[in-house]
C-alpha cells in the first residue's frame, strides 16, 4: 500500500495556508458520516441533475462508485481539477498532485465516469502575475479579497522560493478554474482522450497518458465504449478566466450595497 499523501507543504496544515483563521465551524451545518455516502444519497435523490466538481484526489468518488453501481449514471456531469497530459507535473516530472495522491481512485473513476478535466497545464496557462494578484486582493475593505490574500501567502512564498528556476511568475489559482468551467462561465474547447494512469509506487506513479484515437480504439474494442474517456480542456482555448476571477472578487458585496 502506498503512503498517504497530503498537500500541507503547499496549502498549510489547515488547508488554508496556515492562516490561523478563527474557527467558524460551529456556525456551519456539517453533515455527519462519510462524504461518499452523502454523494450516493444526493445522486439518488436528484438523478441526472447533479454536477460534481472535484478539487482534490478522487478518493471519495471512487468510494461512492464502489458503494453504488448506479452512482456515476445518476450524476449529470463530473468536472475535475487534476492530472496533466502535457506535463510537466507539479509533484513529479510527469504527475500532478491530485492524480499522484490517489491514482487507484483515479483509475476507478476513469472506468466508470466521463469527466471534464481542468488539468494542471490548464492552470499553468492561467497564472495571475503577482502584481496583478496584489491589485485584485489588496482591498482591506473587501472580506473576500482579504481572505484570498491571506490564504495564498504561503504558496506565494513557495513560488518566490523557486525564483532561481524561473518559476516566480505569479499565483496559480486552480480550484476556481474547475468551478467556472462547471458553471459555463468561460469559453473553452475540449478534446476527447482515452486516458490511462500509472498506479504503481514507482517514479511514474500518478502519470496520466492520453490517446486521442478514440474512433480507432472503439472500433477495435467495441466494449470500450466511453470507459476511460476524458473531455480534456485545451489550455490554449480557455478564455477570460483571469477577468472573471477579478470581477468576482472586486465586486463582492456590491449587489447588497446597491439594493
Amino acid at each position: 500500500m502506498c503512503p498517504i499523501e497530503d498537500a500541507a507543504f503547499y496549502h498549510g496544515t489547515d488547508g488554508l495556508g496556515d492562516a490561523n483563521l478563527p474557527d467558524k465551524m460551529d456556525q456551519v451545518n456539517v453533515l455527519e458520516g462519510p462524504a461518499a455516502m452523502h454523494l450516493v444519497r444526493l445522486a439518488k435523490e436528484h438523478p441526472g441533475e447533479l454536477t460534481v466538481i472535484a478539487l482534490g484526489p478522487l478518493t471519495n468518488l471512487a468510494v461512492a462508485i464502489a458503494l453504488d453501481d448506479d452512482f456515476a449514471d445518476n450524476v449529470k456531469e463530473f468536472v475535475w481539477m487534476g492530472a496533466c497530459l502535457a506535463g510537466p507535473g507539479n509533484v513529479t516530472p510527469t504527475a500532478e498532485f491530485n492524480a499522484y495522491a490517489d491514482p487507484d481512485a483515479l483509475q476507478v473513476c476513469l472506468r466508470h465516469c466521463t469527466m471534464t478535466w481542468a488539468s494542471w497545464e490548464l492552470c499553468m496557462e492561467n497564472v495571475i502575475h503577482f502584481d496583478e494578484w496584489d491589485a485584485i486582493t489588496g482591498s482591506s475593505e473587501n472580506p473576500v479579497a482579504k481572505f484570498l490574500h491571506t490564504v495564498t501567502e504561503l504558496f506565494r512564498k513557495r513560488r518566490e522560493d523557486q525564483s532561481n528556476v524561473n518559476l516566480n511568475i505569479g499565483e496559480v489559482i486552480c480550484d476556481p478554474i474547475a468551478i467556472v468551467t462547471a458553471f459555463g462561465e468561460v469559453q473553452f474547447s475540449t478534446i476527447n482522450q482515452n486516458v490511462s494512469v500509472a498506479t504503481d509506487s514507482g517514479p511514474m506513479r500518478g502519470t496520466t497518458t492520453g490517446d486521442m484515437r478514440i474512433f480507432e480504439l472503439v472500433k477495435a474494442h467495441p466494449t470500450l465504449r466511453e470507459q476511460h474517456i476524458v473531455k480534456y480542456i485545451v489550455p490554449e482555448r480557455y478564455e477570460n478566466y483571469a477577468n472573471l476571477l477579478k470581477e468576482a472578487i472586486t465586486s463582492f458585496g456590491s449587489d447588497a450595497t446597491h439594493s
